[in-house]
C-alpha cells in the first residue's frame, strides 16, 4: 500500500504488512483472546528496469565503474525521458530496505 515513484521514475517504492511477530507474551495473548501484532509494516522498492541499481546496497567495484560512467554520460546532455517499464524478471527485483519494521501508513 501507499506505493510512490522515485523522481527519477525507476523505482517504485511501497509499503506492506509481512512482519508478524506476536507482541503478547503467548500466542493467544495474556488475557485477549488472539494475538497481537505490532509494528508490521517494512518499505520496499521495485527497479523498474533491469539496469537499476539499488540505493541501499553496499559499494562494489561494479558501481565505481557505473558510477564514473554515468557522471560522463550527465555532462554530456540532459535526457530526462524515463525509460519504459521492463517487464521481464520485475519479480526478482523486489528489494527490502534495510530498516527496522514500523507502523508506517504513508510513504
Amino acid at each position: 500500500f501507499s506505493p510512490a515513484f522515485s523522481p527519477d521514475g525507476r523505482w517504485l517504492w511501497f509499503l506492506s504488512e509481512r512482519e508478524f511477530s506476536v507482541v503478547n507474551g503467548s500466542p493467544w495473548g495474556d488475557r485477549n483472546t488472539g494475538p497481537f501484532f505490532d509494528k508490521r509494516s517494512r518499505i520496499y522498492a521495485l527497479a523498474l528496469q533491469p539496469d537499476a541499481r539499488f540505493p541501499f546496497r553496499h559499494p562494489d567495484e561494479l558501481q565505481i565503474g557505473a558510477d564514473d560512467q554515468a557522471k560522463s554520460q550527465s555532462n554530456g546532455g540532459s535526457d530526462d525521458a524515463i525509460p519504459p517499464l521492463a517487464w521481464d524478471g520485475l519479480a526478482e527485483r523486489l528489494h527490502e530496505v534495510p530498516s527496522a519494521a514500523g507502523n508506517w501508513s504513508d510513504l
